[in-house]
């Protein structure tokens, strides 16, 4: 009926963020990875007007680096008049706070840390590390003002196995090489794909080897914004093969195919700390590898059955030692 229809109330763009808020029942709500760019919030073109939820103040983080425009950026809710002051540049660093990834709220007796810390996929390990000491040293800060901390978002961190998508698991190519021999030499029966994997490893290192950055362009559907791109891609014979997705560093490209043995250099200590171990591999992109290079198709089910019968969460980690540290020392 037009005439029912056109006497409906117009909804406020934001009512369904308030709607999501008020079902939650939230006080104070925490996203990360908004995306949204610092000068669609000053000319009020953000999506769904997510800056004016009614009954809600919102305070934000955005990317600013020149490189990651239209990534990354952390956003703090709260009802209207409840927070004292907000800072969307704590850690002290333009080169860290300039990402938007990290935003403190004062709520007075707490502060909120709502971070979206930088993964290891392409940001050195050195970058990620230099994050997490910044922001371990801005919560002391806090707490020194006899402000209780809080600190939650998405910390890129595998604290524990279950943490960790199985997809993203390591399977650890060494040990399944022994366990093929060893099977060999004393005429064991061993699950197919193992035997698989031992025949092609080598000729899947030797693939890797080809590895390139090719360029491309991807477009933001929501502003239309077009943006340079990067993509792996090696050499088998007279095949090229893409491998991975399109990302916006090329060393975010890397970084899942690169199985040798690494340290990283610790600024604090001057040390070389070793943070991944030769030929451990994640569970979909072995997968991947053995599809597109060897011409060995494992499907779903497989890769499930290798996750939770033979991978494991990254047997090196500085960053779970991190969150341990921060457990000990009462930060959390």
């Amino acid at each position: 009926n037009p005439e029912k229809s056109s006497k409906k109330r117009k909804l406020h763009p934001a009512s369904s963020l308030q709607n999501y808020f008020q079902r939650h029942q939230a006080d104070i709500i925490c996203l990360q990875e908004h995306k949204i760019q610092k000068q669609q919030l000053s000319n009020r073109s953000e999506p769904c007007q997510a800056s004016n939820v009614p009954g809600y103040e919102s305070f934000w983080s955005c990317c600013v680096h020149e490189s990651f425009k239209g990534l990354n950026g952390v956003v703090t809710y709260a009802p209207s008049g409840t927070v004292l002051a907000a800072d969307p540049a704590p850690l002290g660093s333009t080169e860290l706070d300039n990402q938007g990834r990290c935003l403190m709220t004062d709520h007075g007796a707490f502060v909120v840390f709502n971070v979206y810390a930088p993964n290891a996929g392409g940001h050195p390990l050195s970058f990620k590390m230099k994050f997490l000491r910044a922001l371990q040293q801005a919560m002391r800060r806090q707490r020194e003002k006899n402000k209780a901390v809080i600190l939650l978002g998405d910390l890129n961190i595998s604290h524990k196995a279950g943490d960790i998508h199985w997809k993203h698991r390591f399977v650890h190519v060494p040990d399944i090489l022994r366990e093929v021999r060893a099977a060999t030499a004393e005429q064991q029966t061993l699950p197919r794909w193992k035997h698989q994997l031992a025949q092609h490893w080598s000729e899947i290192k030797n693939v890797m080897e080809t590895q390139e950055i090719i360029e491309t362009k991807t477009m933001n559907s929501l502003t239309n914004e077009k943006y340079d791109k990067f993509r792996l891609m090696v050499t088998k014979g007279e095949r090229r093969i893409h491998l991975g997705k399109n990302e916006s560093d090329p060393a975010f490209c890397r970084y899942p195919y690169n199985f040798s043995a690494d340290t990283y250099l610790d600024e604090e200590t001057n040390e070389r700390i070793p943070c991944q171990e030769e030929d451990s591999v994640r569970v979909e992109v072995l997968a991947e590898l053995m599809n597109k290079v060897a011409g060995v198709p494992w499907d779903e089910e497989l890769q499930r059955e290798i996750a939770f019968s033979h991978a494991t969460e990254p047997r090196l980690s500085p960053a779970r030692a991190w969150l341990t540290e921060l457990s000990n020392d009462g930060t959390v």
